[in-house]
């Protein structure tokens, strides 16, 4: 299995690495996804920061002082709005979009 290991410290398997080429490369996906108005609540911004922070739900919870449930409703929320698949989907949307910087 090949990784990645960017500059900053982010891991990448070879699996997420070529998702995120994907994405990028991919015109439609793109406009889809990364061109799309900023639907995500506060609230949704913050469980998103947090989920590109590798924190799990139950340590959301704690941080932001709601249930792990409340937590999960957000991600899924989040999932919904941006078109994601997954959390790597939730992670390039919050970079791309300048919610998150791995920096």
């Amino acid at each position: 299995m090949k990784t990645y290991i960017f500059e900053n410290g982010i891991f990448f398997t070879n699996e997420d690495h070529e998702m995120l080429l994907s994405y990028m490369n991919n015109t439609s996906k793109k406009k889809s996804l990364f061109s799309m108005d900023d639907d995500l609540s506060e609230r949704e911004k913050d469980v998103v920061k947090l989920i590109c922070q590798e924190f799990t739900n139950h340590e959301i919870a704690e941080k932001l002082f709601i249930s792990p449930r409340t937590v999960e409703s957000h991600r899924q929320r989040a999932i919904e709005k941006i078109g994601a698949k997954n959390t790597v989907g939730i992670v390039i949307y919050a970079i791309v979009n300048n919610i998150y910087s791995p920096a």
